[in-house]
């Protein structure tokens, strides 16, 4: 087993590291529920079928430099192959499984299902000065997902977790805010996320103000993205 490969709990006591954990489960788990697993990992939630939210905030357990580098020295290990693969479309910082799944639905392949989309930036923290200053009340703002390059966000608001005047009010300014910083910002709802022919409308939105051209949509596609579209929900359908 390459270094590092387990973490002391106590005295006669181990546990595989998040790192070796990802390459051990590629051997047994499809593409899509590994790619899940990897932004979990590298991500601020776990999941958490005891919470309301299905999911409770904690601190990364690794990060995707961490996975590759487990991958390289891991060469002829079961399931290496399928990891390599999947590292590629996983970003560090995502703070929910629904994020999560709105990367993967976006960035993965045609031939998985997705949109083929570059990778975003995740949950970044922007100090701002000035107007953006003023707008961010605090100096500081952060965004769900980002592409700095082509001047885009994307905000997810969960109807059921982004709901109050307080709440609504935080997030109208922290919009003005990354408009302010030059992002042109686009909302991914909920009900959007779950229902594939408006999240089709977001996705090709996206694609075009990234200035690329999606392919017309056909029935094997259609097929490949209803099954990536099954596995993503499966931990999650019920949750908001």
């Amino acid at each position: 087993m390459p270094a590092r490969s387990f973490v002391r709990v106590e005295k006669g006591l181990y546990v595989e590291s998040p790192s070796a954990c990802f390459v051990h489960e590629a051997g047994g788990m499809a593409l899509p529920k590994l790619v899940e697993l990897g932004f979990e990992l590298c991500g601020s939630y776990a999941l958490d079928r005891g919470s309301e939210r299905g999911f409770r905030d904690r601190e990364p357990l690794a990060s995707v430099d961490a996975l590759r580098k487990r991958i390289e020295a891991s060469k002829g290990e079961h399931g290496v192959k399928r990891a390599a693969v999947a590292v590629r479309y996983l970003a560090d910082g995502s703070a929910s499984p629904m994020e999560s799944i709105t990367v993967a639905l976006l960035c993965l392949p045609r031939r998985y299902g997705g949109y083929g989309l570059p990778l975003p930036q995740m949950n970044r923290w922007i100090d701002a000065e000035g107007r953006l200053g003023r707008a961010s009340k605090g100096g500081r703002f952060s965004y769900d997902l980002c592409w700095p390059e082509q001047g885009l966000a994307v905000e997810y608001d969960s109807d059921r977790y982004h709901t109050g005047s307080a709440r609504i009010a935080g997030d109208s300014r922290r919009r003005t805010a990354l408009a302010l910083g030059g992002l042109s910002v686009v909302t991914v709802t909920r009900i959007q996320l779950f229902d594939a022919r408006q999240f089709d409308e977001v996705a090709r939105l996206l694609a075009k103000r990234m200035g690329r051209s999606l392919r017309a949509v056909d029935y094997d596609w259609m097929t490949r993205r209803y099954r990536l579209r099954q596995a993503l929900f499966d931990s999650v359908r019920l949750r908001g």
